[in-house]
Order: C-alpha cells, then sequence, then structure tokens
C-alpha cells in the first residue's frame, strides 16, 4: 500500500495552531478618568506608571488635574471592559493634604495587561517624582526638585527650577534651561542639554552627550560608546568616553580630565587662560595653539607644560586619536 503524504495533515495542523493563535489574542478595552484635587502649595506629588506616558505641566495653584487614558487587554473584549470599569469607577489616586500619589494598584488582578497614560496639570510649587515603566516621561515649568525615571522610553524635562534627576533604561534624555543641577543616566539612549545652569553629572552607556548654551559650573560626563560635545564650562571639567571623540570649550577656573579610549580630543579656551597642561596619546598627535612653555615633550605623543604661568591642570589622555587645543 502506498504511504500517504504527510505534507496535508502538517498543514491542517499548522491552520489549526494559527487559528487557535488567533482565538487566543487578547481583546483590548479603552477608557478614562478626569479628577481634581484641591491642594495648597507646595506640593509632593508622585506618578508611577507601569506601562504608559506621563506628562506633567505646570497650572493653577490650588489644585491638581489629573487626566487619564486607559487600555485594558484581557482574554474578551467583556472581561477587558469590565477590568476598565473598575479602575474608572476607582482610579488609583491617593490625597493627604498636598501629599498626592497617583498610579499604584495593588490589585494584581488590574496591573496585569493594564496601560494608564497620565497628563497631570499641577502647581509650579511641585516636587515631582515620576516613573513609568515602558512609556514617555514629559516634564515642564515645575519648581522642583523633578526625578524622572523611564524603563522603556525617553524623559524630557525643561524649565525646572531646583535640582533633576533623570534616568531611562533604554531611552533618550533630553534637557532644557534647568537651573539647580543635574543628574542624568541613560542605559542605550542619548543625552541632549540645552540651556543648563548648576553641576551636571550625566552618564550613558552606549550614546551620544550633547551639552549646548549652557553655562555649566562643573561637569562630569561618560559614555561608553559616543561622543561627547560640551559648551561653556566654567569650572570643574571631567569627560571620558570608551570610543568616541570629545569636544569642549570653556574657561579652565577649576581643573580638566579629559580621556578617550579611541577618539579626537578637541578643546577651545580662551585665548586669556592660564592653566598648567598634560597630554598623551598611544597613537596620534598633539597640537596646542597657545604659548606652552614646554617641560616634557615626548616624540610628539606625550607633552607638558605651563601656559601663561599655570593654573589648573588641563590634562587629556586618548589611546588612538589626535588631540588639539585651540
Amino acid at each position: 500500500m502506498r504511504k500517504r503524504s504527510a505534507l496535508p495533515l502538517a498543514t491542517l495542523l499548522m491552520l489549526l495552531l494559527a487559528a487557535g493563535g488567533a482565538l487566543a489574542a487578547d481583546e483590548t478595552a479603552q477608557g478614562s478618568f478626569d479628577r481634581t484635587l484641591t491642594v495648597t502649595a507646595p506640593v509632593d506629588l508622585e506618578i508611577t506608571s507601569g506601562s504608559g506616558d506621563v506628562r506633567v505641566q505646570p497650572g493653577d495653584s490650588s489644585r491638581v488635574q489629573v487626566r487619564a487614558k486607559i487600555t485594558a487587554r484581557r482574554a474578551s473584549a467583556a472581561e477587558a471592559a469590565d477590568v476598565v470599569r473598575r479602575i474608572e469607577a476607582n482610579p488609583p489616586i491617593e490625597q493627604t493634604g498636598s501629599t498626592i500619589r497617583i498610579g499604584r494598584l495593588d490589585d494584581e488582578e488590574l496591573r496585569n495587561k493594564v496601560s494608564i497614560a497620565y497628563d497631570v496639570v499641577a502647581p509650579k510649587q511641585t516636587r515631582l517624582r515620576a516613573r513609568a515603566g515602558s512609556g514617555n516621561v514629559t516634564i515642564a515649568g515645575l519648581q522642583g526638585p523633578v526625578s524622572a525615571q523611564a524603563g522603556s522610553g525617553d524623559v524630557s524635562v525643561a524649565d525646572v527650577d531646583d535640582s533633576v534627576e533623570a534616568q531611562a533604561g533604554s531611552g533618550d534624555l533630553r534637557l532644557e534651561g534647568t537651573r539647580g543641577g543635574v543628574r542624568a543616566s541613560t542605559g542605550s539612549g542619548d543625552i541632549s542639554a540645552v540651556n543648563l545652569k548648576g553641576d551636571l553629572r550625566a552618564s550613558a552607556g552606549s550614546g551620544d552627550i550633547e551639552v549646548r548654551q549652557s553655562d555649566v559650573t562643573s561637569a562630569e560626563m561618560k559614555t561608553g560608546s559616543g561622543d561627547i560635545t560640551v559648551h561653556e564650562v566654567h569650572g570643574a571639567l571631567r569627560v571620558s568616553t570608551g570610543s568616541g571623540s570629545i569636544s569642549a570649550d570653556g574657561t579652565p577656573s577649576a581643573s580638566w580630565d579629559v580621556s578617550a579610549a579611541s577618539g579626537d580630543v578637541r578643546l577651545r579656551l580662551p585665548q586669556t587662560s592660564a592653566f598648567n597642561f598634560e597630554a598623551h596619546t598611544a597613537s596620534g598627535s598633539i597640537a596646542i595653539n597657545h604659548p606652552l612653555t614646554a617641560q616634557t615633550i615626548s616624540n610628539r605623543r606625550r607633552l607638558e607644560g605651563t601656559v601663561r604661568g599655570g593654573g589648573p591642570l588641563v590634562s587629556v589622555k586618548t589611546a588612538s586619536g589626535d588631540v588639539r587645543i585651540d
């Protein structure tokens, strides 16, 4: 007896599996809630979103407005709609005077496969902690201090008077117009900062760091693989990159320590600056366009000396790259 081909049976099984997968796909339901809370500024505000964007902006000094969009996923549309109704009826908002906590869902059934995006208007005099597991965090116009975190999403903070702490697991950080100092870190993303004042601490696992149009009194920046560009540093500077180039300008009124494992380094300093200078490159050249009184010169790979009588130390190292000081 001739054997039957197994192809039709295999094809049938694949079709059945595909159909089963389609049948098992989650159904979604959407909803929203809107609440206004009466407060007396200043406000302590905490917002947590497991999945969903968080946005905070300034408004009336006597109230906090919370607008939220809910998306629930369940095996059936009826189950998803029931979850949405339960959250709408009892939104995750807790208030004790001017201390407000938004987003905490103690019920595990409600937390599972639920995304809530928050759009909040709070008094300018607000101290904020905002976290999103997967979503973007956008904050502007608060007194602060501000702490903003995103697990997988971008973080944007602008126009904050007090200190800022911004973190992203895998996303970009954008900072603008902060006046109380910044600590910023991202695992895999870029950091862009404009018009900052105060001290800056920034680190990126793999990404570029760029600071523009800022008046930074002290800066410490490092990235595992990426370029670093910083303008207008008027104090201490410490920057390093594993694989990338470094460009910086400003006035070294305190020590500068600049190092690149593989990349070029270029610094631009005022022609009136007085500083001690040392540079080393394993495979590259060193050029300085300032009147250097040299103490050590070694095959164009190592150079030490003083500029205009000396001052704070400007130290530059690169394993494979050129060094240029203008």
